[in-house]
Protein backbone atom coordinates (compact mmCIF):
# COMPACT_ATOMS: atom_id res chain seq x y z
CA UNK A 1 0.00 0.00 0.00
CA UNK A 2 1.08 3.48 0.11
CA UNK A 3 1.60 3.79 4.06
CA UNK A 4 3.80 1.56 4.76
CA UNK A 5 5.34 1.13 8.02
CA UNK A 6 5.14 4.89 9.16
CA UNK A 7 5.11 6.25 12.34
CA UNK A 8 4.13 10.14 11.83
CA UNK A 9 1.46 11.33 8.68
CA UNK A 10 -0.15 14.10 7.86
CA UNK A 11 -2.41 14.50 5.04
CA UNK A 12 -4.40 17.22 3.87
CA UNK A 13 -7.17 17.05 1.23
CA UNK A 14 -8.57 19.57 -0.64
CA UNK A 15 -11.86 19.09 -2.63
CA UNK A 16 -12.66 15.25 -3.83
CA UNK A 17 -9.58 13.14 -4.81
CA UNK A 18 -10.40 9.60 -6.80
CA UNK A 19 -10.16 6.51 -4.89
CA UNK A 20 -6.30 5.10 -5.33
CA UNK A 21 -6.23 1.94 -6.88
CA UNK A 22 -3.62 0.47 -4.44
CA UNK A 23 -5.12 1.16 -1.12
CA UNK A 24 -9.61 0.09 -1.03
CA UNK A 25 -9.91 2.42 1.67
CA UNK A 26 -7.74 4.92 4.42
CA UNK A 27 -7.26 1.84 6.93
CA UNK A 28 -4.74 0.51 4.68
CA UNK A 29 -2.59 3.40 6.44
CA UNK A 30 -3.40 1.72 10.00
CA UNK A 31 -3.21 -2.11 8.33
CA UNK A 32 0.33 -1.23 6.77
CA UNK A 33 1.75 1.06 10.00
CA UNK A 34 0.50 -0.72 13.00
CA UNK A 35 2.92 1.56 14.77
CA UNK A 36 2.08 4.22 13.77
CA UNK A 37 2.54 7.50 16.61
CA UNK A 38 1.34 10.45 14.88
CA UNK A 39 -1.56 10.88 12.53
CA UNK A 40 -3.45 13.67 11.52
CA UNK A 41 -6.35 13.50 8.69
CA UNK A 42 -8.21 16.77 7.58
CA UNK A 43 -10.40 17.92 4.83
CA UNK A 44 -9.35 21.72 4.16
CA UNK A 45 -12.65 22.44 2.36
CA UNK A 46 -15.93 24.93 3.77
CA UNK A 47 -17.34 23.98 6.81
CA UNK A 48 -20.70 25.39 5.72
CA UNK A 49 -20.79 23.30 2.14
CA UNK A 50 -22.83 21.05 1.66
CA UNK A 51 -21.83 17.11 1.73
CA UNK A 52 -21.67 14.02 0.12
CA UNK A 53 -19.37 11.48 1.87
CA UNK A 54 -19.80 8.69 -0.88
CA UNK A 55 -18.25 11.19 -3.41
CA UNK A 56 -14.82 10.87 -1.96
CA UNK A 57 -11.81 7.87 -1.89
CA UNK A 58 -11.77 8.05 2.22
CA UNK A 59 -14.00 5.71 2.68
CA UNK A 60 -15.08 2.32 1.64
CA UNK A 61 -18.02 1.61 -0.79
CA UNK A 62 -19.48 -0.69 1.82
CA UNK A 63 -19.29 1.26 4.94
CA UNK A 64 -22.79 0.57 5.55
CA UNK A 65 -22.86 -2.47 5.60
CA UNK A 66 -19.31 -3.35 7.34
CA UNK A 67 -20.14 -2.61 11.14
CA UNK A 68 -18.98 -5.50 12.28
CA UNK A 69 -15.24 -6.06 10.70
CA UNK A 70 -12.25 -6.46 12.87
CA UNK A 71 -10.46 -3.51 14.89
CA UNK A 72 -6.86 -2.68 14.23
CA UNK A 73 -4.65 -2.44 17.18
CA UNK A 74 -2.27 0.84 17.02
CA UNK A 75 -0.39 0.57 20.21
CA UNK A 76 1.94 3.19 19.53
CA UNK A 77 -0.62 6.17 18.94
CA UNK A 78 0.04 8.75 20.26
CA UNK A 79 -1.80 11.42 18.46
CA UNK A 80 -4.29 11.69 16.73
CA UNK A 81 -5.91 14.73 15.01
CA UNK A 82 -9.41 14.15 12.50
CA UNK A 83 -11.35 16.40 10.82
CA UNK A 84 -13.35 14.79 9.17
CA UNK A 85 -17.43 14.97 8.26
CA UNK A 86 -18.96 12.44 10.89
CA UNK A 87 -18.97 9.34 8.62
CA UNK A 88 -15.49 9.22 7.86
CA UNK A 89 -14.63 9.85 11.52
CA UNK A 90 -17.03 7.08 12.58
CA UNK A 91 -15.79 4.80 10.04
CA UNK A 92 -12.13 5.12 11.11
CA UNK A 93 -12.89 5.20 14.88
CA UNK A 94 -14.62 1.98 14.84
CA UNK A 95 -12.14 0.21 12.81
CA UNK A 96 -9.20 0.98 15.45
CA UNK A 97 -8.35 0.46 18.54
CA UNK A 98 -7.40 3.76 20.24
CA UNK A 99 -4.85 3.33 23.09
CA UNK A 100 -5.96 4.74 26.48
CA UNK A 101 -2.70 6.01 27.22
CA UNK A 102 -2.51 8.59 24.37
CA UNK A 103 -1.26 12.34 25.31
CA UNK A 104 -3.32 14.05 22.58
CA UNK A 105 -6.87 13.39 21.25
CA UNK A 106 -8.59 16.72 18.79
CA UNK A 107 -11.28 15.26 16.79
CA UNK A 108 -13.60 17.57 14.61
CA UNK A 109 -16.92 16.47 12.48
CA UNK A 110 -19.66 18.13 10.66
CA UNK A 111 -22.12 16.07 11.76
CA UNK A 112 -26.04 16.63 13.50
CA UNK A 113 -26.49 17.71 16.74
CA UNK A 114 -26.38 14.36 18.46
CA UNK A 115 -23.29 13.01 16.88
CA UNK A 116 -21.24 14.16 20.00
CA UNK A 117 -23.51 12.10 22.41
CA UNK A 118 -23.09 9.39 19.96
CA UNK A 119 -19.47 9.65 20.27
CA UNK A 120 -19.69 9.68 23.73
CA UNK A 121 -22.01 6.28 24.51
CA UNK A 122 -19.38 4.32 22.10
CA UNK A 123 -17.05 3.07 24.08
CA UNK A 124 -15.82 1.35 20.59
CA UNK A 125 -14.69 5.15 19.66
CA UNK A 126 -13.77 6.69 22.78
CA UNK A 127 -12.63 4.57 25.60
CA UNK A 128 -13.44 5.49 29.35
CA UNK A 129 -9.20 6.01 29.90
CA UNK A 130 -8.83 9.04 27.53
CA UNK A 131 -11.33 11.27 30.22
CA UNK A 132 -10.61 9.66 33.98
CA UNK A 133 -7.47 11.25 34.49
CA UNK A 134 -8.57 14.71 33.45
CA UNK A 135 -8.29 17.97 35.56
CA UNK A 136 -9.85 20.40 33.55
CA UNK A 137 -13.13 19.86 31.69
CA UNK A 138 -14.86 22.38 29.25
CA UNK A 139 -18.13 22.32 27.43
CA UNK A 140 -18.22 24.96 24.93
CA UNK A 141 -20.84 26.29 22.38
CA UNK A 142 -19.63 28.88 20.55
CA UNK A 143 -21.25 30.97 17.52
CA UNK A 144 -18.80 33.09 15.37
CA UNK A 145 -18.94 34.09 11.69
CA UNK A 146 -22.58 32.26 11.66
CA UNK A 147 -20.96 29.12 12.14
CA UNK A 148 -21.52 26.93 15.23
CA UNK A 149 -18.93 24.91 17.28
CA UNK A 150 -20.10 22.51 19.81
CA UNK A 151 -17.58 20.82 22.09
CA UNK A 152 -15.88 19.40 24.55
CA UNK A 153 -11.88 20.13 25.79
CA UNK A 154 -10.09 18.93 28.80
CA UNK A 155 -6.63 18.34 30.18
CA UNK A 156 -5.09 15.96 32.37
CA UNK A 157 -2.15 14.21 33.86
CA UNK A 158 -2.29 10.82 34.33
CA UNK A 159 -0.94 8.83 36.88
CA UNK A 160 3.14 8.46 35.83
CA UNK A 161 2.57 12.87 35.41
CA UNK A 162 2.41 12.60 31.89
CA UNK A 163 -0.13 15.37 30.13
CA UNK A 164 -2.44 14.79 28.13
CA UNK A 165 -4.97 16.78 26.65
CA UNK A 166 -8.63 16.41 24.56
CA UNK A 167 -10.74 18.20 21.87
CA UNK A 168 -14.19 16.87 20.76
CA UNK A 169 -15.67 19.52 18.48
CA UNK A 170 -18.83 19.17 15.95
CA UNK A 171 -20.07 21.32 13.31
CA UNK A 172 -24.32 21.22 13.15
CA UNK A 173 -25.13 20.20 10.20
CA UNK A 174 -28.47 22.27 10.75
CA UNK A 175 -26.37 25.74 11.48
CA UNK A 176 -28.94 26.55 14.05
CA UNK A 177 -28.23 28.33 17.29
CA UNK A 178 -31.52 27.79 18.62
CA UNK A 179 -31.58 23.70 18.08
CA UNK A 180 -28.00 23.41 19.04
CA UNK A 181 -27.94 22.21 22.44
CA UNK A 182 -25.28 21.59 25.48
CA UNK A 183 -27.59 19.69 28.13
CA UNK A 184 -27.18 16.27 26.02
CA UNK A 185 -23.53 16.69 25.98
CA UNK A 186 -23.50 17.26 29.34
CA UNK A 187 -25.69 14.84 31.06
CA UNK A 188 -24.22 12.38 28.72
CA UNK A 189 -20.20 13.08 29.80
CA UNK A 190 -21.02 12.52 33.52
CA UNK A 191 -22.99 9.40 33.00
CA UNK A 192 -20.63 7.50 30.82
CA UNK A 193 -17.27 8.43 31.82
CA UNK A 194 -16.40 8.86 35.18
CA UNK A 195 -13.95 12.13 36.00
CA UNK A 196 -13.03 11.72 39.66
CA UNK A 197 -10.20 14.00 39.37
CA UNK A 198 -11.41 17.05 38.22
CA UNK A 199 -10.30 20.58 39.43
CA UNK A 200 -12.02 22.48 36.90
CA UNK A 201 -15.31 23.15 35.13
CA UNK A 202 -15.98 25.69 32.63
CA UNK A 203 -19.80 25.63 30.32
CA UNK A 204 -19.10 28.35 27.53
CA UNK A 205 -22.81 28.86 25.95
CA UNK A 206 -22.79 31.35 23.39
CA UNK A 207 -25.14 34.36 23.61
CA UNK A 208 -27.48 34.36 20.36
CA UNK A 209 -29.54 31.06 22.15
CA UNK A 210 -32.56 30.89 24.15
CA UNK A 211 -32.94 31.18 27.72
CA UNK A 212 -34.87 27.84 27.87
CA UNK A 213 -31.54 25.82 26.02
CA UNK A 214 -29.61 28.03 28.13
CA UNK A 215 -31.12 27.11 31.20
CA UNK A 216 -31.11 23.47 30.08
CA UNK A 217 -27.75 23.51 30.30
CA UNK A 218 -26.83 25.14 33.32
CA UNK A 219 -29.03 22.14 34.81
CA UNK A 220 -27.49 19.73 33.33
CA UNK A 221 -23.98 21.34 34.44
CA UNK A 222 -25.77 21.25 38.18
CA UNK A 223 -26.37 17.35 38.03
CA UNK A 224 -22.75 17.10 36.45
CA UNK A 225 -21.57 18.59 39.60
CA UNK A 226 -23.06 15.80 41.88
CA UNK A 227 -21.12 13.43 40.67
CA UNK A 228 -18.04 15.35 41.06
CA UNK A 229 -15.24 14.10 43.57
CA UNK A 230 -14.12 16.17 46.32
CA UNK A 231 -10.87 17.54 44.03
CA UNK A 232 -13.23 20.16 42.24
CA UNK A 233 -12.03 23.85 43.11
CA UNK A 234 -13.27 25.64 40.48
CA UNK A 235 -16.15 26.18 37.96
CA UNK A 236 -16.86 28.90 35.61
CA UNK A 237 -20.01 29.13 33.60
CA UNK A 238 -19.97 31.75 30.74
CA UNK A 239 -23.99 33.14 29.34
CA UNK A 240 -26.03 30.60 30.81
CA UNK A 241 -28.45 31.11 33.14
CA UNK A 242 -32.31 33.18 32.94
Amino acid sequence: GMYRNLSKLKLEFYGLLPRPEKDKDLLALFRDSPNIESLELKIMDDKRAPWDPLSNFLLPTNLYSDTDHKTIDVPSLRSLVLDLPSEYMLHILQSITLPGDMTHVDLTARADNDWLTSMLVNKRCLPTELFHDLRELSVIHNYEYDIITCGVQGAGVRQNGERYDISLTFLPLRNDARTTQLEPIVSTIHAEHPMPYVEHLQLIESSRISNKVRDAAACAMVSFLAHCGPSLTQLTIHGCGG
